[in-house]
């Protein structure tokens, strides 16, 4: 794990080496956070195109506080967080045809009660996760890295990028999890001109993922069943209790189109397929392959910008499709630990569709007042996850509607100052559960139902962040940033988030 301190003083020196010839450090933070940058730049998921964005050299060091309680939740992520964090990030523009960006994080924390999953990285690996009855808090430690350089050319753009994630989560008492976790991340893209200002890229994206998954007990009397799931409650008895060691081995790709504009005005949009594949491998058993995860992923998106004389900045619609359909293997065991494979069945399904539109308004800007900016947004989320045998299926609707504020006051020519509100309401519209089955274990089925209440909830959102910035010279300033999240359900209770940064950044 020395690794990651290197490379953090590695990627802090290099920025130290660039920072002189950096214009105003408080200028350059101001111009890359206006929510008109912000909310067109998502559309740009072009990897050879980030030099278009024209954002400002800009390099941040903090460190962050984070603590999440969620009363309301998915049993098998747990009820909450609370971690320390450091965080390094920067983009530079060596010069009009090289642009290079790096972001670096280490977080050490606890991921708190956890339930009925052993494994980690849960909305990757679901519904295949090993598990037992107790549970409990899990230590964390993840590191990550990510890095990425774009060539300009005179009528074709080249990029390349990188990410490596490491995570890490064990609890030091029975159960004993051990899970360790690799997740790399490839892209290149490449972009032409069509026009003057408009531009066609391309992406082409690969993944691999493993994560060794061990379950140990060190009391050699009375320890919980462990039970392998196979979806919404379901787990399979031949593998029961018979394996406390998993690997899950993964891999993916895919691809991005996007239609771009070096102004950022006007219309833009992009388009994206991604697919993987996720094998879960019983080590104690001849590395038998138990299970397996395909995942597809459509996403859409486009925009309009209108001309700067207008209040109204633009519109957004963006869509994500996500299918993921479960496959298990039917084996005969011969013996105790000799299991052979006579087919397949694929069970589980998992279809989910997300679509949101947004617009933004710039309100009013002047000498003090540096921007005031409101976004409108209303989110439909629809999605259906089923087993077939035995036949249990969920199916929820649901609509949630808010805005975003976010206003940039200059209260000296040493300090400014940021303050953001968002808040929402999110809205059931429909839910049903069908089966007829009957749950072997009341527990379980006591979980399922807690999941259940709390997908369909109804309740109330408000985010509030601040940050003060004070300029320390014309190449450093420093800032100190907090936000608190808060959600509330129905009979009193509630979710809360809450964390605290500070830094400085040239």
């Amino acid at each position: 794990m020395t690794f990651r301190f290197n490379y953090t003083l590695f990627l802090f020196f290099i920025s130290i080496t660039f920072s002189h010839a950096q214009d105003n450090s408080l200028k350059n933070y101001l111009q890359n956070s206006f929510s008109t940058n912000q909310f067109f730049d998502s559309i740009n998921t072009s990897i050879a195109d980030q030099i278009i964005s024209k954002k400002k050299n800009y390099t941040a060091l903090s460190g962050m506080y984070y603590n999440s309680k969620e009363n309301n939740a998915i049993q098998q992520k747990g009820n909450g967080l609370d971690h320390l964090s450091f965080h390094v990030t920067s983009n530079y523009s060596i010069d009009s045809m090289n642009y290079v960006w790096g972001n670096v994080f280490y977080k050490n924390g606890t991921r708190k009660n956890v339930k009925w999953n052993e494994s980690s990285d849960y909305d990757k690996i679901s519904p295949y996760v090993m598990a037992d009855s107790v549970g409990g808090n899990l230590s964390l430690e993840e590191y990550y890295i990510e890095g990425g350089y774009n060539r300009r050319m005179k009528n074709l753009n080249f990029g390349i990028k990188a990410d490596y994630r490491a995570l890490m989560e064990y609890r030091n008492r029975d159960p004993r999890p051990k899970n360790t976790i690799s997740d790399l991340n490839f892209g290149i893209g490449l972009s032409s001109k069509i026009t003057t200002e408009k531009i066609i890229s391309l992406n082409i994206l690969l993944n691999k993922y493993s994560q060794a998954n061990e379950l140990k007990f060190f009391n050699e009397l009375g320890n919980p069943e462990v039970f392998h799931f196979n979806g919404l409650g379901i787990y399979s008895n031949l593998f029961r209790n018979n394996n406390k060691r998993v690997y899950f081995d993964g891999n993916g790709y895919g691809f991005q189109l996007a239609y771009l504009n070096s102004t950022k005005k006007g219309l833009m949009g992009s388009v994206g397929y991604s697919t993987s594949s996720i094998e879960k491998i019983l080590t104690n058993l001849q590395s038998l392959v138990s299970s397996t995860i395909n995942e597809d992923k459509y996403s859409f998106n486009i925009s309009y910008s209108t001309p700067d004389i207008s209040y109204f900045k633009g519109i957004k619609l963006s869509s994500q499709f996500r299918n993921r359909k479960g496959t298990e293997g039917i084996f005969f065991n011969e013996t105790s630990s000799n299991y052979k494979k006579i087919g397949e069945a694929t069970r589980y399904d998992y279809n989910e569709k997300v679509v949101e539109l947004s617009s933004l308004f710039d309100i009013m800007k002047n000498a003090k007042l540096q921007n005031l900016s409101l976004s409108p947004f209303i989110k439909y989320i629809s999605s259906e996850e089923k087993y077939t045998d035995p036949l249990i299926k969920q199916t929820i609707e649901k609509l949630i509607v808010g805005l975003n504020t976010n206003l940039f006051y200059e209260l000296n020519d040493k300090t400014l100052l940021n303050f953001k509100v968002d808040f929402g309401v999110n809205n059931n519209l429909s839910n049903e559960w069908l089966s007829n089955y009957t749950y072997q274990k009341p527990s379980i089925e006591e979980m399922m139902n807690q999941n259940y209440q709390y997908l369909t909830s109804n309740y109330w959102f408000i985010n509030l962040a601040y940050r003060h910035n004070y300029i320390l010279s014309d190449k450093y300033t420093i800032f100190l940033e907090s936000k608190y999240k808060y959600a509330s359900f129905k009979q009193s209770d509630y979710n809360s988030y809450f964390d605290v940064s500070i830094g400085f950044f040239f």
